[in-house]
Order: structure tokens, then sequence, then C-alpha cells
């Protein structure tokens, strides 16, 4: 069946060597078994996919008028992309994953072009510092479509790359 930790952010990743080769998560007390449905979730909002970002409750809001969604591990694929931009970085990609965000706005464009180009001018100004092996493993970790990202498998895959073991 499957769990989602809902709840994938630096402070939940253990390293367990020197060289970072052993990883480990804690902090499970979001986590929900996969099809779960919820109407209401906790979280970090810079590391929430879209879909949960529409479900938290905003500073002034009293209910969630969002429809029911179901707990599924690409949830998790999202905050790992928000966890691996911030690593490579130092800074969040955004504060949270709402229009109202200039910054995720800006990456929700590029996400949207049906011809994605990695091309420097078209990738959005916090983005450009990226190759574009690196760009198209964003592209589909942080899928705006939950149904486009990418596995676990498929994470696991990028890991492998030579040029992420060289970051």
């Amino acid at each position: 069946m499957g769990w989602s930790t809902a709840d994938i952010k630096p402070e939940n990743i253990l390293l367990l060597d020197s060289h970072c080769q052993q990883v480990k998560l804690a902090d499970f007390g979001l986590a929900q078994k996969r099809g779960t449905m919820i109407r209401f979730i906790t979280g970090t909002l810079p590391y929430m996919a879209p879909e949960l970002c529409s479900m938290a409750l905003l500073d002034g809001q009293r209910e969630v008028t969002a429809p029911p969604l179901s707990v599924e591990p690409s949830l998790d694929t999202w905050a790992f992309g928000v966890v691996i931009f911030c690593i490579l970085t130092g800074y969040f990609p955004w504060d949270r994953c709402m229009d109202s965000d200039d910054f995720y706005q800006e990456f929700a464009g590029w996400c949207r072009m049906e011809q994605r180009s990695y091309t420097e001018k078209d990738i959005p100004p916090l983005w450009k510092k990226f190759t574009p092996e690196a760009m198209e493993m964003f592209g589909k970790l942080l899928a705006l479509d939950a149904r486009d990202r990418c596995s676990v498998g498929e994470v696991r895959g990028y890991m492998e790359m030579e040029w992420m073991k060289k970051t």
C-alpha cells in the first residue's frame, strides 16, 4: 500500500555518516497511508505541493474550502524537489505554492510551457544557475500536476546520476 510522510524538510532528514551516504527520514507525525482522503493538513508551506497549499489554513482563513485530497507519494516527491533546491542554493524557491507568490508564479509559468525550454533565456531567474539536466530533474520532481511527478524510483535514479554525485 505505501505511506507518505507529508513532511519532508531538512529538519526531518538525518545524515548518519560524514560522507552523507546513509540518510534516514524522521518525524512521521503527519504520515498517512497512500490513498487516505484528507481535507486539511498542516506542514511547512515552502515544502508543500500546490495541491496541499490549497488545503492549508492561511492567515485569516477559518475553514478549508478545497475538496478532499488523496494522499500520494507525489506529495513527498514535491517536497524532496524543494529540499534539493534549498541544498543547492541555500534558500527557498518560494514562500508557498500559490499564485500570490511571484517566485512560484514564475516557476509555474515555465512548467506550463508546452515546449519547455531548458535554455537560459527561458528559465525563471532563480533557476538560471542550474544545468539543463538539473532543470529536467526539477521539472519532474516539481511537476505542477501530481500525476506528472516522477516516482520514488525515478527520484533514486536522479540521485544516482553522475552529475548529481558531483554536487
